[in-house]
């Protein structure tokens, strides 16, 4: 704690109390004049206790450390820290990968023989931990040491591109089998349809992760089913669903336009039934003002007078029936129908996984069993029939009466040019000399 009056320090000291009092005493003077007071104090962080982590990783876990911030409590139980630094110019790992850059990270070394490292600064000076693991009971402890990376990009003594394809190169350097999301797809060139708008009637199946309903929206009835039995609430102007990881939507209507980025925009029927996948906590609010909490449900149903605005995030949707697209394009949709249309009907079945949306929407792949139809359709191309047309036609009904003098103004100047022609050469005939044939005589 830092104490100071008009920018003089006058008490520095650690405090460990949790709570208290501060403040400035004097005795024996009348009066104190000052014009600034100031305390300093570090704002507690809202860190779980280092004894919490070692304990997930005795029941089994996997805690991989990343060092952004600098070295701690976990730092010090795995590796003896020196202070002097050294010229590192390379990562190399146990497996012989190398990986050029410069830094100046502090010498680290293992603390115990259980600690096993993975992955070594270089330099011809020596070397400092990057990757260490420790098995700790049913689970594991992997450090990564980036500290000095990430303090050389944060004061740009490194080149940026060179330091992020090395930090992308971490999840391969351990054993753990990381998942990776294999859905997302980072160039919307990659996208094998893009639509303005869709409609389906029929069955309709909505799979996301994450579902909304606006502020405004207003629900006729919401029946939540709990403990196998039904709850009907009415006039619901506020719901929120959380703790699942995975819903999907039941209905016969679904419109889909205007998206909010990830999350699709979309109207679904007036009676919906949606399920849920985790633990799922329901809260709603009536237009009286009544609240109720719920929690571990797995499915609610919506019945409304209109058609229920929802957000769902990259949502998979799947429709059985009838599906019109206005303004398709795409590969897969292009290889099917064979060029650009102001719309596309479809009857049968279609799966649509939806990467993002705005005032176009883009899925990253998509489904097509049945008929379809294109408007407008494709024609034949008769090349007779196009030779045979006028080569020059115009068509007056749409040019204004004024631009008619305009429009003469060439036909008069080649009347005039021709006229002038015609009459040189009538002069010229005229005018032309008599030939004379002359006879030979004798004399």
């Amino acid at each position: 704690m830092e104490l100071a009056v008009n920018d003089t320090r006058l008490l520095h000291e650690n405090q460990n109390s949790n709570s208290g009092y501060v403040g400035l005493g004097y005795s024996r003077i009348r009066d104190v004049v000052f014009d600034h007071f100031q305390i300093t104090h570090p704002a507690p962080l809202n860190q779980r206790d280092s004894s919490d982590y070692i304990s997930y990783v005795k029941s089994g876990g996997n805690l991989v450390v990343l060092n952004t911030n600098g070295y701690g409590t976990l730092s010090d139980s795995l590796f003896t820290i020196n202070t002097p630094f050294i010229d590192s110019n390379k990562i190399t790992t146990n497996s012989g990968r190398e990986f050029l850059i410069d830094t100046r990270p502090k010498q680290l070394s293992i603390s115990s023989e259980n600690v096993i490292p993975l992955a070594f600064y270089n330099s011809s000076g020596g070397s400092s931990v990057f990757l260490g693991e420790e098995n700790i009971g049913l689970g594991k402890i992997i450090y990564v040491n980036v500290y000095p990376i990430v303090t050389d990009i944060a004061e740009s003594k490194v080149h940026a591109q060179q330091s992020y394809k090395i930090l992308g190169e971490i999840p391969n350097l351990f054993a753990l089998k990381l998942k990776t999301n294999d859905s997302v797809q980072p160039n919307i060139g990659d996208m094998k349809i893009d639509f303005k708008e869709m409609t389906g009637i029929g069955s309709v199946v909505i799979n996301t992760t994450s579902v909304i309903l606006p502020e405004d929206t207003t629900i006729r009835k919401l029946i939540i089913r709990d403990d196998h039995k039904d709850i009907s609430i009415e006039n619901v102007t506020k719901l929120d669903m959380d703790g699942y990881h995975n819903a999907v939507l039941y209905g016969n209507y679904v419109s889909l336009a205007n998206g909010k980025g990830l999350y699709g925009n979309m109207l679904i029927s007036n009676s919906t039934n949606i399920s849920f996948k985790g633990n799922t906590a329901i809260d709603a609010i009536t237009d009286n003002n009544n609240s109720y909490h719920f929690d571990n449900i797995t499915n609610i149903s919506i019945l409304n007078d209109e058609l229920v605005h929802v957000y769902a995030r990259q949502p998979i949707l799947n429709v059985h029936g009838n599906i019109v697209l206005k303004s398709p394009g795409g590969p897969q949709i292009l290889s099917k129908v064979g060029a650009y249309s102001s719309e596309l009907y479809v009857s049968g079945n279609v799966t649509l996984t939806l990467f993002m949306s705005d005032s176009y929407s883009y899925g990253s792949n998509i489904s097509v069993d049945g008929s379809m139809e294109r408007v407008p359709g494709l024609y034949d191309y008769d090349q007779v029939a196009f030779l045979l047309q006028p080569f020059l036609r115009f068509d007056f009904n749409s040019y204004s009466p004024l631009l008619f003098p305009f429009l003469m103004i060439p036909f008069v100047i080649s009347i005039i040019i021709l006229t002038g022609m015609i009459i040189k050469h009538d002069n010229n005939y005229v005018n032309k000399p008599e030939s004379h044939i002359g006879t030979r005589e004798s004399y």
